[in-house]
């Protein structure tokens, strides 16, 4: 199952290299306009994206205490910038290393590991998507996708994403009757989703992450903004939002090793059918990408220095 999903993942990336390599030819002039963007505006990216890393540290921090994990910040960002690191090259080998860690050093459980791990990625997917919502709402409630009405669209992801969670924990309140793996795997995701209804339930956790994802997403927009208006195609924040929006979801469901090619096909494919350039979009999520992985190398490499310099002052 493994060899085929590696193979998968390579024959997925090869396709889509090849489709972005074309691309890139036939519209070779279009993407030209790379050097019109300044290396401030690029470092200045550097250090947003550095901080999107702390925040989203401290975020997955307050949600894991939920689920009474005693842990510092400085060892819990430690764990969180190296898995972060490694699954920008090992896809999920970072989140195995995570869990790992946390069951020998702090004693916190694997099913423990992969409720908060599921709470955590549908808690920020759904945020994310309330913001985009919101966002497009506000500022171009007449935005399309193909002829298809965004907010429209997002809204009825909002609903499908949300009436299933409840419509289940009603349905598996009932004791059930029959035995087997099917049973037990039931019963495994009914204890997740009471475990994920508690966390919901905690008002400061729930307002946290809603504040620090709201920070995040604003800082997603800001670079997605500036990277535009470097290249000359000043293009809409709701255009943009739903593009990082796009992205993130992508940097949670790794398709392709690094996860590369993906989040730039999907904005040159997004951005034809919101009648914006391709060339532009796929250019600034190159750009976002090459930013976000020599960020996390950077904070990760001076995470592991701070460490040695700490042990070594203590022997």
């Amino acid at each position: 199952m493994k060899k085929r999903s590696a193979i998968l993942r390579w024959s997925l990336l090869l396709l889509l290299l090849f489709g972005l390599t074309n691309y890139v030819i036939t519209h070779l002039e279009q993407f030209k306009v790379i050097r019109q963007i300044s290396f401030r505006v690029i470092g200045f990216m550097l250090l947003l994206h550095a901080s999107t890393l702390i925040i989203a540290g401290f975020r997955y921090l307050t949600l894991v205490r939920s689920f009474d994990l005693q842990i510092t910040f400085s060892a819990w960002f430690r764990i969180f910038i190296y898995t972060r690191f490694l699954n920008r090259f090992y896809p999920q080998g970072g989140s195995i290393y995570r869990a790992v860690a946390l069951k020998s050093d702090y004693g916190f459980s694997i099913s423990n590991y992969v409720t908060a791990f599921a709470a955590y990625s549908y808690l920020d997917r759904l945020f994310a998507l309330v913001f985009t919502f919101l966002l497009v709402l506000l500022v171009e409630p007449s935005l399309k996708l193909l002829g298809v009405n965004v907010a429209l669209l997002l809204s009825s992801i909002l609903i499908a994403a949300i009436v299933p969670i409840f419509l289940f924990q009603h349905k598996t309140n009932s004791p059930l009757k029959s035995q087997g793996r099917i049973s037990r795997s039931i019963h495994k995701f009914k204890d997740m989703l009471s475990e994920l209804t508690k966390c919901m339930r905690k008002p400061y956790m729930l307002a946290t992450f809603a504040l620090t994802g709201l920070l995040s997403f604003s800082i997603s927009l800001t670079m997605s903004w500036l990277c535009f208006r470097e290249l000359g195609d000043p293009i809409q924040l709701s255009q943009i939002s739903v593009l990082s929006y796009i992205k993130s979801t992508f940097n949670t469901i790794p398709l392709t090793p690094g996860n590369l090619g993906t989040t730039e096909t999907a904005y040159g494919l997004l951005s034809a059918g919101m009648n914006t350039s391709p060339a532009t979009a796929i250019l600034v999520a190159t750009i976002n990408n090459i930013c976000a992985i020599t960020s996390v190398s950077a904070v990760c490499a001076m995470t592991l220095l701070l460490v040695k310099k700490k042990t070594h002052a203590s022997e």
